[in-house]
């Protein structure tokens, strides 16, 4: 990865495109925040029906086309990689199946060898995909990060380590009619993230917000029936997350921040802000699956969903 990177950034490419649908268009918002962030690059997240349904011709020469995909299955996914190809556009694509349609139609395959997901909802073929991203970010940078990057793990594993935190968590949360999630900069990601895993998992009603749009309305809604979970993962948002929960505190609103601080409600080591939503993602998966035991719910067959979606 760090070496198709370094390929990348030497041809210059003048922007980035993502093509990818659930949980991968997360991992495809953190890309836009890690390479906009670290590389200075413009980066779009594709609308495919524009390619699918419109027959649209997008103008994408001299850019990067990246499509990410645990399955490489979904058609409209793959239709925009082969259209940014035919028009003379690099294109990658990062999925946990290189012989998959995606893997064929793209120039270049990042594989995450996760081995399949064996639940519906994905969640190793998540962080895989970050850590992927990440890779790819740091080779194009050509910086000297390997040691941040071999961090990661031990960073996961500590989060790991909050479950007994969470599943104390899930019960307090099992009777809230609905949750916000909040994260800023490197945490929006997550925030969404973590809303879909609740929805999926535990069928909660759970609405992601940035930090900055939910003080553009959303927060006329918060009440002292809607728990709120911070996601804290990004430092240089910190000194905002923090008003932000004392102005819901004050409205009476429970809320519940997750960082590296003592006094968080779920504290879990995060490392460099670029690398954090790696780590901050696991404590979502598991609020998810102790939330969906809370309230008497299978994490393992969550209603009207099945492991891969086809969408053109």
């Amino acid at each position: 990865m760090l070496e198709l990177g370094g390929r990348i950034g030497r041809s210059q490419p003048r922007g980035v495109l993502i093509a990818a649908r659930g949980s991968s268009d997360h991992v495809a918002v953190y890309a836009k925040y890690v390479l906009g962030q670290r590389l200075g690059l413009p980066v779009a997240l594709a609308a495919p029906s524009l390619v699918t349904i419109y027959q649209g011709h997008l103008h994408l020469e001299g850019w990067l086309t990246l499509a990410i995909s645990q399955s490489g299955a979904s058609p409209d996914v793959v239709s925009v990689i082969a259209v940014a190809r035919d028009q003379g556009s690099q294109t990658v694509a990062i999925t946990d199946r290189p012989d998959s349609d995606l893997g064929r139609a793209a120039d270049e395959v990042i594989p995450l060898h996760v081995g399949g997901e064996r639940s519906v909802a994905a969640t190793g073929s998540f962080t895989a995909s970050l850590y992927a991203v990440a890779h790819l970010c740091a080779g194009w940078e050509d910086a000297d990060v390997e040691a941040e990057l071999d961090l990661v793990a031990e960073h996961v594993a500590g989060a790991l380590e909050c479950e007994g935190r969470v599943r104390s968590l899930a019960a307090r949360l099992a009777d809230a009619p609905a949750l916000v999630i909040i994260g800023r900069g490197f945490g929006f990601p997550v925030a969404l993230e973590w809303s879909l895993k609740l929805k999926e998992v535990a069928a909660m009603s759970a609405e992601a917000f940035s930090a900055a749009d939910y003080r553009h309305g959303p927060i006329a809604l918060a009440s002292s029936g809607v728990p709120v979970l911070l996601c804290d993962s990004a430092v240089s948002a910190g000194a905002e997350l923090e008003e932000l929960e004392r102005e819901l505190g004050g409205r009476g609103v429970d809320v519940y921040r997750i960082s590296d601080a003592e006094e968080s409600a779920l504290q879990i080591p995060l490392g460099p802000e670029w690398l954090a939503p790696i780590p901050a993602a696991v404590p979502g998966q598991l609020l998810a699956l102790h939330l969906a035991r809370a309230r008497g719910m299978d994490p393992d067959s969550p209603k009207g969903l099945r492991k891969v979606t086809e969408t053109f």
